[in-house]
């Protein structure tokens, strides 16, 4: 806003009256200031919050979902080098394993029958707390890999601080083991993987079921 003074036009008056009126108006203008500059600091504010919130307004869709799952794969993928990366959730019996995401394996991968949780014994030892790592196709079947077609593989749970919810596997197309520190990021990851499913089902979102 702007104030305007205009000079009575008779000449007359008291020059201590316009000093009053001069310090007053400068007053003003400062009072006017500070409220735009309140206005734009809430507005700021505003829209600082509208993008970090973790918990949007809106209801994700499936799509959403499954890109960010897609997005936190690609990148244990990308950091360990390997070829594929999948997760496996378990279904409200805790009996089987069925594919979720993936990352690197052929489409038709996530239409693949479950897997029977008595059966996968890398994913059992994975969900009671250790890492697996199979760096030789040999042992595949030992360790019931789900899939064949690689040259190594780990498994780490797929779990919150709370709930174990499957496992998440790494597979490369050459023989190598996964070193501590390689593995600590893995499981980083799948903890992200976890946390994206958990919100998912505490926000309501469409086509998060398990």
């Amino acid at each position: 806003g702007h104030l305007k003074l205009v000079e009575n036009s008779d000449g007359g008056g008291d020059p201590r009256h316009a000093s009053a009126v001069l310090d007053l108006a400068k007053t003003l203008g400062r009072l006017i200031n500070d409220v735009a500059d309140a206005r734009r600091t809430a507005e700021t504010l505003a829209s600082e919050i509208a993008l970090t919130s973790p918990f949007p307004a809106r209801k994700q869709t499936r799509s959403n979902l499954n890109q960010r799952l897609q997005s936190v794969l690609q990148a244990l993928v990308d950091s360990m080098e390997c070829v594929a990366a999948a997760m496996y959730v378990l279904d409200d019996a805790t009996s089987e394993l069925r594919m979720r995401s993936m990352w690197g394996l052929p489409f038709e991968s996530l239409s693949a029958p479950p897997r029977i949780l008595e059966t996968a014994k890398a994913d059992l030892e994975a969900m009671l707390g250790h890492a697996v790592t199979i760096s030789d196709r040999h042992m595949f079947d030992l360790w019931s890999v789900p899939e064949r077609e690689y040259d190594s593989a780990a498994c780490v749970p797929l779990a919150t601080a709370t709930t174990i919810l499957g496992s998440v596997w790494i597979f490369d197309d050459k023989p190598r083991s996964f070193e501590d520190r390689e593995l600590n990021l893995i499981e980083v990851l799948a903890g992200r993987l976890a946390v994206e499913i958990e919100h998912a089902a505490l926000m309501g979102e469409v086509g998060c079921e398990l």
